[in-house]
């Protein structure tokens, strides 16, 4: 019984020298780290046990991350086929299933969702957050979309910001666009330099500034305006019915501003005609009453005279101012 004790002792003893052995020559191997079936960085790296790699910092975990990278450096690949195609880029972060899956050279991306920039190719510097992000993006470069589906559809536009759920979500090509809100600029598909807040924006639109959603918001404050002096070029700021901002010289009507102030005005007429009225009925019966007593004074006036006339002129004086 002894020598059998003995034999299983060292066999066991052996193979934890060699997987100690192993464990210390994979960690040497290189920088590179791969975790998950299929997560091999160009076949450099062998998963879990890490015993070859390439010395290039990346970081690859879950199968089919990082599969196809040859030269690319400073990557990090976390989710099923994130980073699956990417073979030059670098410095590049994905977060979930299908990030940056189809990237090959792009660089300085970071997308953390499902499909996040998925189909992103050579574009750099984007940034996607939240499932299906810029997930069309292709080479469109310097986007930042925040929030699920925002801008995404984006092929080739760049320099584009959309924050809310679905912001931006159909814009191509479009360029230079900014959207905040929740399906903020959702209607823009090709235009540029526009800003949507909290407005679904129009197809096609540049050069506009869109906020709030007509017939939701019913009042604007704007501070910094009122009793603030402008410059000697200046000029009167006109709305239209659809909330649009112009600027128009004196020459300039607005039918409906002057509606509303005819009404105004018409409104102050009538009220003043009601108290003119008032008055008017007032001043005659005060006129009515002033008679009467005229009336009254001449009636005893008069009997006044007739009494004095008479023989018994002092009894009658008394009785008549009596009556």
């Amino acid at each position: 019984m002894k020598p059998t004790k003995s034999f299983c002792s060292c066999l066991a003893a052996a193979l934890l020298i060699v997987l100690a052995s192993a464990t210390i020559v994979g960690a040497q191997a290189g920088s590179d780290t791969c975790v998950g079936e299929g997560a091999t960085l160009g076949g450099t790296c062998a998963p879990l046990t890490n015993t070859a790699s390439g010395n290039f910092d990346n970081t690859a975990l879950g199968a089919g991350a990082l599969e196809s990278n040859t030269g690319g450096a400073e990557n990090t690949a976390a989710g099923w086929n994130a980073l699956h195609n990417n073979t030059n880029g670098n410095s590049n972060a994905a977060i979930g299933m299908r990030a940056l899956a189809d990237n090959t050279t792009g660089g300085a991306n970071a997308a953390v969702g499902s499909d996040a920039l998925g189909n992103n190719t050579t574009g750099d510097d984007n940034t996607a957050i939240g499932v299906q992000a810029l997930q069309s993006n292709s080479t469109g470069r310097l986007n930042t979309a925040i929030g699920a589906v925002a801008l995404g559809t984006n092929f080739t536009g760049s320099n584009n910001t959309a924050i809310g759920v679905d912001a931006l979500e159909n814009s191509t090509t479009a360029s230079s666009n900014i959207a905040i809100g929740f399906q903020a600029g959702q209607l823009l598909t090709t235009g540029d330099d526009n800003i949507d807040i909290f407005d679904g924006g129009v197809a096609g639109e540049s050069n506009t500034i869109r906020i709030g959603t007509q017939g939701t918001q019913t009042a604007t404050f704007v501070a910094g305006i009122y009793e603030e002096k402008v410059g000697k070029k200046h000029c009167s700021v006109l709305v239209d019915s659809d909330g649009r901002l112009g600027c128009g010289s004196s020459k300039v009507v607005d039918t409906s501003m002057l509606l509303n102030e005819l009404q105004k005005q018409t409104a102050q007429m009538a009220a003043m005609k009601a108290s003119m009225r008032r008055q008017a009925a007032e001043l005659k019966a005060s006129h009515e009453r002033e008679l009467t007593m005229r009336t009254t004074f001449e009636e005893r006036l008069s009997r006044l005279e007739q009494m004095m006339a008479s023989k018994n002129g002092s009894h009658n004086l008394a009785a008549a101012f009596n009556r």
